[in-house]
């Protein structure tokens, strides 16, 4: 007669096995997944004119708690538009700081339609499951077919990134006729800035304008952002616009100063 046998663990074996368990798997991204206590995005704020049929790359930056990791764990990101299509990303982690690791998101976009698009979230899938929505402030995209490109065009050294909202550039009117420069803007309006009526670029003439302070409708809303300044402008009082090359603001600041702005 065969005797059936328990196998019993002591205890001092059950808490060594629970205590290798810990260290194996001691948050829920160990098996997959990121939560949004652990993972957050600043204010990003994206405004951009995106060549037609052509893509752009962004930074969505965010903080992510230092014992965590991403690692090989993002397996696909979209945002919450679909015709805001994301072709190519890249997750990077770098300086930490009180207690978080600086996220750098890198989004290579494609607008698919003709219309001024929004989203707002990211969608993020972690090792192939359920995407997760974050927040990650707002990104306002359109292609550049209602733009004029064959009037002016920037000359000297063009200043890309600012540590707030200004602007410093050098503008040639490659036209053969003289232009005034009414506003610039972005494609929202959220910030912009009127000329004096009695400001002209002559044809084949410079222009260096130099902006201390935009009117915006909330200041201090978005800790970074990337803009195309938009210059309205009139040529025998018809209306054009010219999509400048891109702007950054804050996005250059030291890494712990850009965690601070996150954490605030």
């Amino acid at each position: 007669m065969m005797k059936s046998r328990k196998i019993t663990i002591g205890l001092p074996v059950v808490v060594c096995v629970l205590f290798m368990a810990f260290l194996l798997f001691p948050k829920d991204h160990s098996f997959g997944k990121i939560t949004k206590t652990e993972l957050r995005f600043g204010e990003n704020y994206i405004n951009y004119v995106v060549p037609d049929q052509d893509t752009m790359a962004f930074n969505i930056l965010g903080v992510l708690k230092s014992d965590s990791s991403l690692q090989d764990l993002v397996t696909s990101v979209d945002t919450n538009n679909p015709n805001i299509k994301v072709v190519d990303y890249k997750a990077d982690t770098g300086t930490e700081h009180k207690g978080y690791k600086l996220v750098n998101i890198i989004l290579t976009i494609e607008v698919l339609s003709d219309d001024i698009e929004k989203a707002d979230q990211l969608l993020i899938q972690f090792n192939n499951e359920e995407p997760i929505a974050f927040d990650m402030g707002l990104m306002v995209i359109q292609n550049d077919k209602g733009f004029q490109r064959h009037h002016l065009e920037p000359t000297g050294n063009y200043n890309v990134g600012y540590p707030r909202l200004e602007l410093d550039v050098i503008l040639r009117n490659i036209s053969s006729q003289s232009l005034t420069p009414v506003k610039i803007s972005d494609l929202t309006n959220f910030m912009s800035y009127h000329f004096d009526n009695n400001v002209l670029i002559e044809s084949k003439e410079e222009e260096q304008i130099q902006i201390e302070r935009f009117d915006v409708t909330k200041r201090d809303q978005y800790d970074f952002m990337t803009l195309t300044p938009i210059l309205e402008y009139t040529i025998n009082e018809e209306t054009y616009r010219y999509n400048m090359p891109g702007v950054i603001y804050g996005i250059l600041d030291q890494d712990t100063k850009k965690i601070e702005k996150i954490l605030d």
